[in-house]
Formats: structure tokens, C-alpha cells, sequence
């Protein structure tokens, strides 16, 4: 089951990534320099990164869709859908 961070991630879960990241409870200065890069936000021109585009190939192609802390804010869902949202709810 693919899961797509759109907005970014505090490092991998994959102890074999570049961006892998222990999460021993420990925040210091090199954690978060590195952290920061991974992070996009709303309101930055992402709608082209390569999260969107694989989040957008998903979707067209899913049987069945879950979305976990996610506000449906309208950019995000114009984001996601690749056009206008007006009329759809």
C-alpha cells in the first residue's frame, strides 16, 4: 500500500534511506537541519513536485482511497484532483 507524503516527512522509516532519521526521542540541531528540506508548505508552489504527481497517478488508478490527516483544504484538493474544485461538493 503506497503511501504519499505531499507536504513532506520528518525523514524515512527505512533505516537503509539517505534520509533515514532515529526517533529516539532526541531533537537536536543536525536533526533539524535536516529535517527542514523535507518539509513543504501549503502555501509554496508544490503542485508539480514529484509527491503530487505520483499522489495524482494513485488516485487515478485506485480501487479504494484513505486519507489520513488530511483538512481537504481546497488548494490541497485542486492539488490533488489536477483542476478546479468548484461545484464538486
Amino acid at each position: 500500500m503506497p503511501i504519499v507524503h505531499v507536504h513532506g516527512q520528518l525523514g524515512s522509516l527505512d533505516k537503509n534511506s539517505g534520509h533515514y532519521i532515529g526517533f529516539e526521542g532526541k531533537v537536536t540541531p543536525k536533526i533539524i537541519e535536516r529535517c527542514i528540506p523535507e518539509i513543504k508548505i501549503v502555501h509554496e508552489n508544490v503542485s508539480e513536485t514529484p509527491e503530487f504527481i505520483i499522489a495524482r497517478s494513485l488516485l487515478q488508478d485506485a480501487e479504494r482511497i484513505c486519507f489520513l490527516g488530511f483538512g481537504y483544504a481546497e488548494k490541497n484538493v485542486q492539488r490533488l484532483l489536477g483542476h478546479d474544485v468548484q461545484g464538486l461538493t
